[in-house]
């Protein structure tokens, strides 16, 4: 069966950027069917790599809380750690608060989640700053790991 945005087009491109925008742009183009967690992470590294590697991860969850757990996700399956326990902690901490009040603030049917100081300070710490972990060439190697994990996934790809 044919994939219904012809994966094999964008897994030709030998470049991994833009491997990865054309394959992000055909991923948003989908109507009329729920997206697949697979989707889901795919998109989510943009939302990463511009908000949580640029400012951490308070402006990414400001900005993109929507891709927040599909990209602690994505980072666990391309085996990139570091980034994956932080997220996953900051995760944590976030949840921690919503049991609280009674919302998940990840769940996307939830209004959103303000944070209270304490919660802010908490993923504000030192420990989290993503950008320790940032160097000239981390882009590049996270848009090469996802294009990998979608040649290597294509079963999780909607087929026509």
């Amino acid at each position: 069966m044919k994939n219904e945005y012809c994966i094999d087009d964008f897994l030709k491109i030998t470049d991994s950027e833009k491997a990865y925008w054309a394959l992000y742009g055909a991923i948003q183009k989908v109507g009329g069917r729920e997206m697949l967690p697979f989707e889901w992470r795919v998109l989510s590294l943009g939302e990463f790599i511009d908000n949580c590697l640029t400012n951490g991860f308070n402006t990414f969850d400001g900005n993109a809380r929507w891709s927040i757990v599909p990209a602690a996700e994505l980072m666990d399956a391309i085996d990139e750690p570091a980034f994956a326990k932080e997220l996953w902690a900051c995760i944590a901490i976030c949840r921690a608060y919503g049991k609280k009040i009674g919302r998940d603030p990840f769940d996307p049917d939830v209004e959103y989640v303000s944070f209270d100081e304490a919660t802010e300070n908490k993923i504000d710490a030192r420990e989290f700053q993503f950008t320790k972990y940032v160097d000239l060439e981390i882009s590049e190697r996270l848009w090469r790991k996802t294009i990998e994990y979608a040649r290597k996934n294509l079963d999780l790809l909607p087929h026509a």
